[in-house]
């Protein structure tokens, strides 16, 4: 006999949910959500100071004639891809890291140039700021983040390691005429900002956080 309609419901195997990118802003995923899979990174967090806030508002007032963007509402240098991490994987996971970062330094990072680039899937354009300092301690870091991902099959981190914190971002690629139309304005308001006040665009590193789904884990760095 065919099981009650309320019974197969209990045990239903498709979990895909609809992707709708209204809902975070025209965003589209990278890859489909499903249930039981967590979308995982490993960062270093930031949050701005008046005089990146302020620079910030200066790139989005130059841009507005090619395209509008939005300010990130989360700045942070990432140190792993963004990978899917099932859900009974996250412990473990979570454990590994924070073996990996007890013996890691705490780094200095300073800011240097502006860049314009597109995601892989050219579904998103960004503004970030390049890193000039630090770049040893952070490939480190990374080197070690990139063992934990192999244990559980996961990618590494891009093999030409650009490090670099987005500070604006809109839909679509945009990159060639951010770059020919407003990049050059910005390098100059950037330096500007630099000069005046660059100890606001220093950053000591005492922790690293891992975002998972709707959980943030925060592991410290030795000093």
């Amino acid at each position: 006999l065919p099981l009650p309609a309320a019974l197969k419901s209990l045990y239903q195997t498709t979990s895909n949910a609809e992707d709708n990118p209204c809902k975070h802003e025209g965003r589209i995923r990278s890859f489909p959500h499903e249930r039981g899979n967590w979308s995982t990174f490993v960062y270093i967090p930031y949050e701005p100071g008046p005089a990146v806030s302020s620079f910030i508002d200066v790139v989005l007032e130059c841009c507005k004639a090619v395209v509008s963007l939005k300010p990130s509402d989360d700045c942070h240098i990432s140190l792993t891809r963004t990978v899917v991490l099932r859900h009974h994987w996250i412990d473990s996971f979570i454990e590994s890291v924070k073996d990996c970062m007890k013996q890691l330094p705490s780094p200095e990072i300073v800011y240097k140039i502006i860049i314009v680039y597109c995601n892989d899937q050219k579904t998103r354009t960004f503004i970030g700021l390049t890193v000039a300092e630090g770049h040893k301690s952070l490939t480190a870091a990374v080197n070690v983040l990139n063992k934990s991902l192999a244990d559980f099959k996961l990618p590494p981190f891009y093999k030409e390691a650009s490090y670099h914190m987005s500070i604006a971002w809109c839909v679509g690629d945009y990159t060639d005429q951010i770059e020919k139309q407003v990049l050059p304005q910005l390098q100059v308001a950037f330096q500007h900002f630099l000069h005046a006040q660059y100890d606001q665009w220093m950053l000591n590193v005492s922790q690293l956080h891992c975002k998972s789904g709707n959980k943030l884990f925060s592991f410290q760095l030795a000093t």
